[in-house]
């Protein structure tokens, strides 16, 4: 039979500004149309079970978005719910809430940190330096820290830490500058899940993940 709907068509003269609404196998869907009625493209999709499709025709979770979504930038949420996301506008970082003990709040992806980055530069987990200023992070994968600092009288000993617990990080390896060294480095493995961190402001860190 004849598939349900309606149609709102502009009335400001300009050509194909036009809005379909209708329902079709259940589905309720949100299309642009042109003039003529005869070309249409669909925008939102809203099927029998609650899930809610933007660019795509059958989404699989409550919400599926075919293309690219953006988030714009808010201070940290004061009153979090477990599973809550945001994107910080201080760090400039996507973050979630997974409730439960401190730190409830937790960075995403594999540049994920329970402190504040100083460096401008980009996170660690990038791939590109930055000074971590004796912070706590956690690994999102396995992976290597590597850190140091290079010219005499640079720096002090570099230490590096982890452990299964962001409150109970274990010495894992140290460098010491000496009198004429002209420089202080560490390669320590981390395990993902694992919380690390390297002491000494000068020292320059890296995260060099494994695999993807």
């Amino acid at each position: 039979g004849a598939i349900p709907g309606f149609v709102m068509k502009e009335t400001d003269g300009n050509a194909d500004e036009n809005w379909w609404i209708d329902i079709n196998n259940g589905a309720l869907r949100v299309m642009t149309t042109n003039d003529a009625l005869d070309s249409w493209s669909r925008k939102v999709t809203l099927l029998q079970n609650g899930n809610v499709g933007i660019g795509t025709a059958g989404p699989d979770a409550k919400l599926e978005v075919s293309g690219e979504a953006i988030l714009a930038p808010i201070s940290q949420p004061v009153s979090p719910q477990p599973g809550m996301i945001y994107y910080d506008q201080t760090s400039h970082v996507m973050r979630y809430y997974k409730g439960g003990s401190s730190p409830g709040w937790v960075d995403m992806g594999a540049r994920v940190s329970l402190g504040e980055w100083t460096s401008t530069a980009t996170l660690a987990g990038g791939g590109t330096e930055t000074i971590t200023d004796n912070r706590v992070y956690v690994a999102q994968g396995d992976g290597f820290v590597m850190a140091g600092w290079f010219g005499q009288g640079g720096g002090n000993d570099v230490y590096a830490y982890s452990g299964t617990s962001s409150t109970n990080l274990i010495v894992r390896c140290r460098s010491g500058r000496g009198d004429f060294a002209r420089g202080a480095s560490i390669t320590m493995p981390v395990k993902k899940g694992h919380y690390w961190k390297v002491v000494d402001t000068n020292t320059q860190t890296y995260w060099v993940p494994l695999g993807d």
